[in-house]
């Protein structure tokens, strides 16, 4: 049997902890930990080992069909589970950094009217995306041309939250925004009430 060439042909990327231990006269018993400290998964740390007893013989022919499957699950499960990890990881630093822009926006003192508006517009944008609230929060993103000095501030928030959905979410509307919408619907009431009237004379 070539013990080496089948333990590297196995082609995990971790390290493998091998334990023999004689149990009897004629017998053995194999242990095989499995650890990846690349992955955070230090040596013996949380798993238990795959044990396997034997003859020598009964050993020698089954004992990579055995191991192989099994440690090879292992490592996939731990690069999963690493990922999944990382994943959390940046997800709490997104809702963290979210936090602190409101709460920078919250220590900033508006001067006028219109800076204090904005400022509380911004702030519960910045509350609905800490939630993970992305679409509530693009349309209540304030309307650029109620504040056309922070248009360049207002596209770059909307462009920020549009990438966190689906990208055509409003394709259709030109304009979005709740105020747009209602105006938009105002118009057609007047211009469907005139029609009427014009009808009716």
């Amino acid at each position: 049997m070539q013990f080496f060439q089948n333990i590297h042909s196995m082609q995990v990327a971790g390290n493998l902890k091998i334990i023999i231990a004689k149990d009897g006269a004629d017998r053995l018993t194999v242990s095989v930990c499995y650890y990846d400290e690349g992955n955070g998964n230090k040596q013996g740390e949380q798993l238990a080992p795959l044990t396997l007893g034997g003859t020598p013989a009964e050993l020698d022919a089954d004992f990579f069909t055995l191991i192989t499957q099994p440690i090879q699950q292992t490592a996939g499960l731990i690069t999963n589970l690493v990922h999944y990890q990382k994943q959390q990881e940046q997800l709490r630093k997104q809702a963290d950094q979210s936090k602190t822009a409101a709460s920078s926006l919250a220590t900033i003192k508006p001067t006028t009217e219109e800076e204090r508006k904005y400022a509380e517009a911004m702030k519960l944008v910045a509350d609905l995306d800490a939630k993970g609230k992305y679409r509530e929060a693009w349309s209540k993103v304030p309307d650029s041309s109620l504040y056309p000095e922070q248009a360049a501030a207002i596209r770059q928030r909307k462009n920020e939250l549009a990438q966190k959905f689906a990208p055509d979410m409003f394709a259709d509307l030109p304009e979005s925004t709740p105020q747009g919408i209602a105006e938009q619907q105002a118009e057609e009431n007047v211009e469907e009430a005139e029609t009427f009237e014009n009808d009716e004379l």
